[in-house]
């Protein structure tokens, strides 16, 4: 079953719509509104989230809902519409997690401490928008275009997504749309955090891969299950339109079209040399990724097992060194000009069908444990408890205002103050949930109240809640107040004051995998130490190093604990092993310290 030609339409005024839905007016009846256009009635963001009222509120067509939970693997759903449409949503998105999860190898996503969220409701829109609103929802089968899209142009298309180390959440809004199909067949508007979770794994996979399967336009994952395998739809360069035009091109001259050049996709820990770390890539390099992780898949059938071989161990190296033309070489026995002029060539072939893949075929590359699909188990959907509307929507409200700090300081501040009241209702009702109570510690950081961030996340980390960056912003605090008030001499950290920080740093190892931020801190509170450590206390950084090879702070953060104590030795293995994983600063730096090192042998 596919989509229609109407789909991708409807999911561009979907997310649309809900701009402008979702951020009305707050619960506590006040409203911020940034500077919008005045020629576009769809964008009338941004307020305060008519998502979060807690209370009873009329929905679409002046419908009443409660608050709604319903657990899926690896995700948590909070729910302000019917039972019927939560309970189609719920096994949409753990039908598609399944078959994503039955496609990507184990080794390749990370186990995740806490589930995923998403948050779903139903908000009739404004007047303004009535006459863009689609009169019919009716979903028909087709086949004739499976290669269509939902085009992703902004961080709103079909809801907002946002997170931290720990979790994501999508919300969405409804709208009085309804999903019709029940089961994962095909992706619709419905974001599933696939991204994030390949994203989490250590070493990490690299940019390409993330973007290729499900980052970009083109992505891989636009894909539906079918019985015993799967149909991923046929490759995209950038837009539908100038697929179309390259494949006319070809056609007319005989030529093949020009990519932009291979190595750029293999730059360290980057999707691209110019942009910044917050930037999303260009189009055209996340359509080369998408190509070319589909050319490793499924390219070279003529020669397949050994082009999958030679493809798993090039992601593998990928993710624990720098990528070069002689290590390509080494794994596909040619570079990049030949490389270039095969993707070139796959992308005419690839752009005019899609793909049919049975389970078996790829039982190789990523082994799925039942052939069949089995049928998705009953579902329990039932209230919400008020500890869970309040952590749910507190978390979501809170890492959404971090995520608008530096875009929109004023509109992040407004989130950030709604989760610390949707947190705090929850927790005066006495819902003393050790996860609310890390949210909650967690939010009182974010807006600096640093004494009420102590008590709740000492409490939640007592409680042994699982929540990673409890653990990681407590001892952040314990190095904070150590830094400001050192006890010990030389402005050195004492015994206890370093025990305070590490211990729930520790704590976080022996429940789940530390963050890079996390192996960071032990180096930098190790360094600052007045007791010396030994190489055994020290080797926790090798440890990092090992999950996170390209993380240049935390090298060169590493390579000084190791300096300043003396072990000279192994903090040059470090610079050596290293140098080239890191930026261009950070290499100047550990060049420095390795010369510094020398002159005093």
């Amino acid at each position: 079953m596919a989509l229609n030609r109407k789909c991708p339409s409807r999911a561009m005024f979907f997310g649309k719509l809900f701009a402008s839905v979702l951020l009305a007016v707050g619960a506590t009846g006040w409203v911020y509104s940034a500077e919008v256009s005045s020629n576009d009635i769809i964008v009338m963001q941004q307020m305060i989230v008519e998502a979060t009222r807690t209370d009873e509120s009329p929905g679409f067509f002046g419908r009443h809902y409660s608050w709604l939970y319903v657990a899926v693997p690896e995700c948590e759903i909070l729910s302000r519409c019917d039972s019927q449409q939560t309970l189609a949503v719920a096994r949409h998105i753990g039908d598609s997690l399944a078959l994503n999860m039955g496609f990507i190898p184990d080794e390749y996503r990370a186990k995740l401490a806490i589930p995923m969220s998403f948050i779903m409701f139903d908000r009739e829109p404004t007047k303004a928008l009535e006459a863009v609103i689609p009169e019919s929802d009716d979903w028909a089968p087709s086949t004739s275009d499976f290669g269509r899209y939902f085009p992703r142009t902004g961080s709103l298309e079909g809801g907002i997504n946002t997170g931290d180390s720990d979790t994501h959440c999508t919300v969405q809004n409804r709208a009085g749309m309804r999903w019709m199909w029940a089961g994962g067949g095909s992706r619709g508007p419905i974001p599933t955090g696939t991204f994030f979770l390949i994203g989490r794994c250590a070493p990490a996979l690299p940019s390409w891969y993330q973007y290729g399967f499900d980052g970009g336009p083109c992505w891989l994952q636009r894909m539906m299950g079918v019985g015993e395998g799967m149909i991923i739809a046929k490759a995209v360069w950038i837009s539908e339109d100038e697929t179309k035009r390259i494949l006319a091109d070809a056609k007319r001259t005989g030529t093949l079209p020009k990519l932009p050049p291979i190595e750029g996709l293999f730059s360290l820990g980057r999707a691209d040399k110019d942009r910044t770390s917050s930037a999303r890539p260009s189009p055209a390099w996340m359509a080369e990724a998408a190509l070319f992780l589909r050319w490793g898949l499924f390219g070279e059938p003529e020669k397949e097992k050994e082009h999958q071989r030679a493809f798993s161990i090039f992601v593998a190296r990928s993710r624990l060194e720098p990528v070069t033309e002689p290590m390509f070489r080494q794994c596909f026995g040619f570079g990049y000009t030949e490389m270039q002029l095969r993707l070139s060539r796959y992308l005419i072939e690839a752009a005019e069908e899609p793909i049919s893949v049975d389970y078996q075929s790829i039982a190789h590359w990523a082994p799925h444990r039942n052939p069949e699909f089995p049928p998705f188990p009953e579902l329990d959907i039932r209230e919400a408890s008020p500890s869970e509307i309040a952590r749910l929507l507190g978390d979501w409200e809170r890492m959404q205002g971090d995520d608008l700090r530096i875009s929109n300081p004023a509109l992040s501040q407004v989130y950030l103050e709604q989760a610390g009241k949707t947190l705090h209702k929850g927790f005066a009702k006495g819902e003393h949930d050790p996860r609310l109570v890390a949210v909650l510690g967690l939010c009182d950081y974010d807006v600096g109240a640093i004494e009420e961030a102590r008590t709740m996340l000492k409490a939640a980390t007592d409680a042994r809640v699982l929540r990673p960056a409890a653990y990681i912003d407590l001892a952040r605090i314990n190095f904070d107040d150590a830094n400001a008030h050192p006890a010990a001499a030389s402005e050195g950290f004492s015994a206890q004051q370093t025990a305070e920080v590490l211990k729930p740093l520790f704590a976080v190892r022996k429940m789940t995998r530390l963050d890079a931020a996390g192996y960071l801190l032990i180096a930098e509170t190790w360094s600052r130490s007045a007791a010396k450590p030994s190489l055994p206390n020290l080797a926790v950084l090798r440890e990092g190093l090992g999950l996170y090879p390209f993380d240049s702070a935390l090298i060169l953060s590493a390579a000084k604990a190791y300096a300043n104590w003396g072990y000279a030795n192994e903090a040059n293995a470090i610079i050596g092993q290293k140098s080239k994983f890191v930026d261009e600063v950070t290499a100047r730096r550990l060049s420095d310290l390795s010369i510094s090192l020398g002159a005093e042998k």
